[in-house]
């Protein structure tokens, strides 16, 4: 008998926190032993999480080795994602990083909209644990993103998902024809549901939080920036940069004029920003993060400026063990 619901997490040297994460998908409300099965795809690991993995001995675990990067213009990352969707054998599949942590209710909540027919695939939130400036933000940051999605979606344009907390069906997947078919991007999450709507896949958007490790520090926070920066032209990548790019022009047009009015436009694009971020804060649970909703635009763009002279004094990028020259394209080698 097949399961119902297949959880994929793909892995690359997550010795040190596959366990915690495999307990607690195992660890599911209301779903038998028979219905679930953990897929996980050790990604040409140096250390020793495959071991790590199958000493859990939770059950329905499926670990699936790669030893060397597939020959294919596909990024790491995607092989190694289109290879554990492909060998999943539930209806719906859920998709978690290896450092995630989920609640009880976790797959229970996130497959809701799908097994009542009322979506195709749910996208659910995403806050960073460590502690300190860099959870905080990276937390901000993820619910005003997911935000941005949620109103794209509602007006019926192209929107991204976080591939740390989403689920779909599996046909789905299919039927867009994988990662072939979508082709080489280091923003993966976001060419995926980009196909799915192109496709009619009706995209939900709702609560079931899961839990990250934060970047370790700015660098690291720099180099994921530079990543998600490479994705295509697309309504989400526009709407982004063109609400961002409104507090700077306001700004310096209301400096150069001293216009009262300019300065009236700017104070009210400010706050509708800062207004925008609580509102997304509040939703995701994140009350206690709700200061820094004043802040978030000001540093967003900061680090934006920063990404900017990052990529011109080296536009590579790493992702999945490898390093490409060029976005989801040119792999150099594993650093």
């Amino acid at each position: 008998m097949s399961p119902r619901f297949s959880v994929v997490v793909t892995a690359h040297n997550e010795g040190d926190a596959i366990a915690a994460c495999l307990h607690a998908i195992s660890r599911q409300d209301g779903v038998a032993d028979d219905e679930l099965e953990i897929v996980v795809v050790d990604d040409r690991s140096t250390d020793d999480t495959a071991g790590v993995a199958r000493a859990c001995a939770v059950e329905g675990l499926r670990l699936i080795r790669i030893d060397e990067a597939a020959a294919t213009s596909l990024t790491a990352r995607q092989n190694a994602l289109d290879l554990g969707f492909r060998a999943a054998r539930g209806q719906i599949v859920l998709v978690l990083d290896a450092d995630a942590l989920v609640e009880p209710d976790w797959l229970r909540r996130m497959t809701a909209q799908i097994l009542d027919g009322r979506a195709d695939a749910v996208a659910g939130r995403v806050r960073f644990r460590g502690g300190g400036a860099l959870a905080a933000w990276q937390s901000v940051d993820a619910a005003f993103y997911l935000g941005v999605c949620w109103l794209l979606s509602w007006l019926g344009l192209d929107r991204g998902v976080l591939f740390g907390n989403f689920c779909f069906l599996r046909s789905a997947y299919l039927a867009v024809g994988g990662f072939a078919a979508i082709g080489p991007t280091l923003t993966e999450d976001l060419a995926f549901a980009r196909s799915l709507a192109r496709t009619g896949c009706r995209i939900a958007y709702d609560d079931p939080t899961v839990s990250v490790r934060a970047a370790p520090d700015w660098q690291s926070l720099i180099a994921r920036a530079k990543r998600v920066g490479s994705g295509p032209v697309a309504p989400l990548s526009v709407a982004l940069a063109a609400w961002m790019a409104l507090l700077p022009i306001f700004a310096i047009a209301a400096l150069a004029s001293g216009s009262a009015a300019l300065w009236a436009a700017f104070a009210v694009r400010y706050l509708a920003g800062a207004a925008f971020v609580a509102a997304n804060l509040l939703a995701g649970g994140l009350r206690r993060l709700l200061p820094l909703a004043l802040f978030y635009e000001p540093l967003a763009i900061a680090i934006g400026l920063w990404v900017i002279v990052a990529v011109a004094l080296d536009p590579r990028v790493t992702w999945g063990g490898r390093v490409y020259r060029q976005p989801g394209k040119d792999p150099v080698k594993a650093p």
